[in-house]
């Protein structure tokens, strides 16, 4: 999480973010972990299993990439370097921003 939040810091104007937490973390323990990692990202807490099954999500973390028509165009599973250059140029290709 910390390091799409420093690309969430570095990108917001251009691309919208939303964290969702879906692992089982309760409301408290969400909030204990936001708040130590010092995320400014909107966060948006799941605690429906549904929503595992309907993105198909069998490994965390994962990340989606929606247009602005809500279509998913992408998904990249296991963690990333998401605060290097090469990160903000995939998402300049995909977005085409």
């Amino acid at each position: 999480m910390p390091l799409v939040e420093r690309l969430y810091q570095n990108n917001k104007q251009d691309i919208n973010f939303i964290t969702m937490l879906i692992d089982g973390e309760r409301d408290k323990r969400a909030r204990e972990i936001i708040k130590s990692l010092k995320i400014t990202m909107p966060v948006l807490l799941i605690l429906k299993e549904n929503v595992i099954d309907t993105y198909m999500i069998r490994f965390i973390p994962q990340v989606f990439f929606i247009d602005k028509h809500g279509l998913l165009v992408g998904k990249v599973i296991g963690q990333r370097e998401w605060d290097k250059s090469e990160a903000v140029l995939m998402l300049k290709e995909v977005f085409k921003y």
